[in-house]
């Protein structure tokens, strides 16, 4: 299982995932492999992929090798949607073309797969443009593309473990009282604590280092970081000490509120 989980921010974007990876030999599973789900290319973007291991290395190739050409075909289009839009088809045309040139089992094993079901990986890009803003993307199986937009719903979760992490995110947003979109230190905060919450609830297949890369806009100019795990741990150890006292206002002597 995977947990991809990005905010789009007022100064920037977060994108954080965990680290377990899921291998199938046959009919066996191993869960437990280190894995870094979290790639940047040139300051500029961020990427974060879920599902199959053989696809998102190709999809992060392609992007190194490809991704600031498509950017300089794109700098004049006027619609949003043209540089993930081109990056999804162009890396499809990529994808099949390599796989077609290397006619191994496993090569044919994928081009059977994606014929049927689509790719089997998901993903959330990250950028910034020349026109000084940043934007959120993410694609499904189909690689089809939807742009989080700044006036809708500003954060969005990729890969098998969505539906544990969705109830954690919205409890984490009543927790820290984000009711709009967030600065990046806010959601710092609210990825790494949904994250954290989720491999906490899960029964398994979640684990590993939380990874977490920033986009942020400063003076006009954009640069990606790390996120500071342990200022994370300290700060949400100290939430979680602060909400502990709410238990020790309660006695047993108190009514039970009625309606």
């Amino acid at each position: 299982m995977t947990i991809l989980v990005s905010a789009l921010c007022e100064d920037g974007l977060v994108i954080g995932a965990d680290s377990m990876a899921s291998l199938n030999l046959g009919n066996t599973n191993f869960v437990g492999v280190d894995n870094n789900k979290i790639t940047t290319i040139d300051n500029t973007l961020i990427i974060a992929c879920a599902g199959d291991d053989n696809l998102m290395s190709k999809f992060i190739n392609f992007l190194n090798i490809f991704y600031n050409s498509i950017r300089e075909e794109c700098k004049n289009d006027k619609d949003i949607y043209s540089l993930p839009q081109k990056i999804g088809l162009q890396f499809a045309h990529y994808l099949v073309n390599h796989l077609q040139q290397m006619p191994t089992l496993l090569n044919q094993q994928i081009l059977n797969k994606i014929a049927t079901e689509g790719f089997n990986f998901s993903a959330i890009l990250g950028f910034a443009l020349n026109d000084n803003n940043h934007y959120l993307c993410k694609y499904d199986n189909r690689l089809i593309p939807t742009i989080i937009r700044n006036d809708g719903i500003w954060h969005t979760i990729q890969g098998s473990g969505q539906l544990v992490a969705e109830p954690s995110m919205h409890l984490v947003k009543k927790l820290l009282n984000i009711k709009r979109k967030p600065t990046v230190n806010e959601a710092s905060t609210l990825v790494y604590w949904t994250i954290q919450h989720a491999i906490e609830v899960s029964s398994g297949g979640i684990g590993g280092d939380i990874k977490i890369k920033i986009l942020k806009k400063d003076n006009n100019i954009y640069t990606i970081t790390d996120g500071d795990i342990v200022e994370h741990t300290i700060a949400i150890d100290g939430l979680y000490t602060h909400i502990h006292q709410y238990k020790f206002g309660i006695t047993d002597s108190q009514d039970i509120p009625t309606l």
